[in-house]
């Protein structure tokens, strides 16, 4: 499939008729997704523009109210530097043409929002934080998975505030992005509906920053090694 346009086949799911109020957004990318298809997309101007046109597109065919941009993360995991600024770019265009679009249809104009991470290594590489927060509608903060079994020792997965020598914590995150300018009015904080689970270096020490040797095993439904849903 082309990396550059965007028509999925969607059904009719959006619920319109129960709640005139409800606004969904199509969300494009998460951590399977990678960056490579991202960064041949941001790469050229006709590129972008190929994508912003397929995006307008798909969203009104399907009755979406706007676009989530869920890159993980410019800069890095195989994205090149450069793609901190091109993603920025595209967020511009993204507007603009959000906007033009809506003044030629009488419509109201397409939100936009970004998923982004709540680690501050990672905000400082991936994003300029300011622009960003001036452009954006939404910034969805990944206030999660801040621990797991890819760790030693066992942590929370979605600490609300932080531990005495660990700062990871979605507390730290929210205030991090608005200490360097993200507007709070803009901030929305990331509630996960899993855990992570550890396999125990001893059964007798299972609190927080116990030894870990591990995941632990699959959960009976989502068969995924150091995961649960919260239905398990």
């Amino acid at each position: 499939r082309d990396p550059l346009q965007w028509g999925p086949r969607l059904p009719p799911f959006i619920p319109h008729h129960r709640n005139g109020e409800l606004r969904t957004l199509l969300s494009i990318g998460g951590w399977n997704f990678g960056t490579a298809r991202f960064t041949t997309m941001l790469s050229t101007l006709s590129n972008r523009g190929r994508f912003i046109g397929s995006v307008i597109s798909l969203l009104r065919r399907h009755k979406f109210d706007g676009l989530d941009l869920f890159f993980l993360y410019p800069g890095l995991r195989g994205s090149p530097k450069s793609d901190r600024w091109t993603f920025l770019l595209l967020i511009e265009e993204l507007l603009f043409a959000f906007r033009q679009e809506a003044m030629l249809t009488a419509r109201p104009r397409l939100l936009l929002s970004a998923a982004v991470s709540g680690d501050p290594q990672t905000i400082r590489t991936a994003y300029d934080v300011r622009p960003l927060g001036g452009l954006l509608d939404f910034i969805n903060v990944l206030s999660y998975d801040f621990h797991g079994s890819w760790e030693k020792l066992t942590g929370h997965n979605s600490p609300l505030y932080s531990l005495s020598g660990d700062p990871s914590s979605s507390a730290y995150a929210m205030n991090y992005w608005r200490k360097l300018g993200a507007p709070p009015e803009k901030l929305l904080m990331g509630f996960p509906t899993y855990g992570r689970t550890f396999r125990l270096l001893k059964a007798s020490k299972n609190g927080l920053q116990a030894e870990a040797v591990g995941p632990a095993s699959p959960g009976k439904y989502t068969k995924q090694s150091g995961f649960l849903a919260y239905y398990e």
